[in-house]
């Protein structure tokens, strides 16, 4: 099994707490650090193979629209708003490296 969540314990989530940009309620149900994650799969006969940090690619636009949600700055909206009527631009991805998305790998006990 293989599960990508947010990771709580990251200090991204420390610093931003509420306003943390994975704290996204109800799209996301069910926060995770790296430790309770395994104390669950672990009590529930899985064995856990790897936890690791991932970094996730964001595009331009996802970007200013998470700006604008996280800050309501006004700016923020005018270019996500320009970025949607450019759809090649708006797609322009990049690599961020925040370091606050674990990936989960484990296996069910045989």
């Amino acid at each position: 099994m293989a599960i990508i969540t947010g990771n709580t314990a990251s200090w991204w989530a420390k610093i931003f707490g509420r306003k943390w940009h994975t704290f996204l309620p109800p799209e996301h149900l069910s926060y995770f650090s790296d430790k309770n994650i395994r104390i669950i799969l672990e009590k529930n006969s899985f064995d856990v193979l790897e936890i690791k940090t991932v970094h996730k690619i964001f595009s331009l636009q996802y970007i200013f629209n998470f700006l604008y949600r996280w800050q309501g700055v006004p700016f923020w909206l005018s270019i996500t708003r320009f970025l949607e009527k450019r759809p090649r631009l708006g797609k322009l991805s990049l690599k961020l490296y925040l370091g606050d998305n674990m990936l989960v790998l484990a296996k069910k006990h045989d």
